[in-house]
């Protein structure tokens, strides 16, 4: 019996397959990890994009009406493309900034999967609710606040790691003109939502 186990212990034949198979599990999952982990960073930088993309079409308007708003928020979100935005909401926020530095939210517009929504407010979005810095609280002016919030399902594995939330947003001020009015009159006569006629 020692003779055969002397002969197996010099038997090098098959200590290649063997290394192998306890080796291929580690570098596979870590192939897949790696390229989970990209997908994400891509992700989350197209949230950035879009929410970017966002802002910049929004601040270059006087005037825009509800509609318009809605096809600039749906060319926000197909930014997203390849990812799925049925677990993404873009909001705009436009903010007015009194003599005392206080903001407040002049109007809103929100686009989820179901729907699109603009006016004077929008339920569980308040002014407490947008983070405006001390630095941006410029008296007389406006700012508008775009944010995109995501929910990120991973490619290989979401059953196991569920959705990851991701999110961005930006402050911009309106380029040609002291505030962005939305409008629900007409370009000749406007009747911008949340400013005292």
């Amino acid at each position: 019996m020692s003779a055969a186990v002397r002969h197996l212990a010099r038997d090098r034949r098959g200590v290649g397959a063997t290394e192998f198979a306890i080796v291929a599990p580690l570098m596979l999952l870590l192939y897949l990890g790696g390229v989970q982990v990209m997908d994400a960073v891509s992700a989350y930088r197209k949230v950035t994009i879009a929410v970017r993309a966002l802002a910049d079409l929004s601040t270059q308007n006087e005037q825009v009406t509800p509609a318009e708003m809605g096809a600039i928020l749906s060319g926000a979100r197909q930014v997203m493309t390849p990812y799925s935005t049925a677990n993404a909401t873009l909001s705009i926020v436009a903010i007015d900034i009194d003599a005392a530095k206080n903001p407040a939210i002049t109007w809103v517009c929100v686009k989820n999967a179901a729907s699109t929504s603009c006016g004077a407010s929008h339920p569980g979005l308040t002014i407490a609710s947008v983070p405006v810095p001390a630095a941006l609280r410029v008296p007389g002016t406006s700012l508008l606040y775009s944010k995109m919030t995501l929910g990120y399902v991973p490619i290989a594995g979401g059953t196991f790691v569920g959705t990851i939330p991701m999110s961005d947003s930006l402050f911009m001020s309106p380029r040609r003109s002291a505030a962005v009015c939305l409008n629900n009159g007409t370009p000749g006569a406007p009747s911008c939502v949340g400013k005292a006629a």
